[in-house]
């Protein structure tokens, strides 16, 4: 227990000092914009430090002076996958070549593909891979898994609130293609499309009402026992029994970041 606290106290402390060089430097860079406004000069903002939260602040302070302009080409953002979890992984995803056979379909191809990806597409392509059951790999293409994985890092890239969120609820609850055991099509780029002018400028609490009314519009309720359909098959029907309508929004929220799942109950009233 001591030793536990005493680590709790040093990450504790950690994040204290990273906070405190951030605010000296965002100090020093707020300095920088005001004598170049009151100089009257017109270029991008020195780099003090280029890390992507620390930009991503500083384009806040910038965002209504015209005259200024921000230089995001050389920033850096912390990795999506922290080295624990590349770690793991890597581990699970040979552990499946191994069992399934790395020179055998589907995963010859699925390898061959994973080696002409970028380090975070393929970590995000693995983790799915490696969290799907074994038939995904069999019955969908690496595009049509791929469409998640890509979209997942879009949002992670573009979104401060999914950039923000802790890892554990990014993957699980956003990047993860599966919501049931329904079909697997490609559909949140579609959604995204869809719906990222309707929640433009909203809080993640009003852009989950606003994906909730247009699920609403987009498709209504009917009975059925077949096996769960997929989210895009619904919106293009538009209609779907409760356990269906319920994976269409899981995916149009997931779609636009906002963290989702199904949540069963034993008694509701259509």
């Amino acid at each position: 227990q001591v030793a536990s606290f005493n680590d709790m106290a040093e990450q504790e402390q950690a994040e204290i000092d990273s906070s405190v060089v951030q605010l000296a430097q965002m100090r020093k860079m707020q300095e920088a914009v005001e004598a170049q406004k009151e100089a009257g000069e017109v270029r991008a903002i020195p780099s003090y430090d280029n890390s992507g939260i620390l930009m991503r602040e500083l384009y806040q302070i910038l965002a209504n002076t015209n005259e200024y302009t921000v230089d995001f080409s050389a920033a850096t953002s912390r990795e999506v996958f922290l080295q624990n979890s590349e770690k793991k992984i890597e581990e699970e995803f040979l552990k499946l070549t191994e069992k399934l056979g790395a020179d055998k379909e589907p995963l010859k191809t699925i390898c061959g593909k994973l080696d002409a990806c970028d380090r975070d597409l393929a970590l995000a392509m693995k983790y799915l891979y490696v969290t799907a059951p074994y038939s995904d790999l069999v019955n969908y293409s690496f595009e049509d898994i791929k469409d998640f994985a890509g979209h997942g890092l879009f949002l992670y890239n573009h979104l401060e609130r999914v950039h923000a969120l802790q890892e554990e609820m990014f993957l699980n609850y956003i990047l993860d293609h599966r919501v049931n055991e329904e079909e697997v099509l490609p559909c949140r780029t579609l959604f995204w499309n869809a719906l990222k002018d309707r929640i433009e400028g909203k809080n993640a609490k009003d852009a989950a009402i606003e994906v909730n009314y247009w699920c609403a519009e987009e498709a209504t309720y009917h009975s059925g026992d077949d096996r769960t359909l997929p989210a895009l098959t619904v919106y293009r029907r538009g209609y779907g029994r409760c356990g269906e309508e319920s994976v269409f929004l899981v995916n149009a929220l997931r779609s636009v970041g906002i963290p989702a799942r199904q949540v069963y109950v034993p008694r509701w009233s259509h």
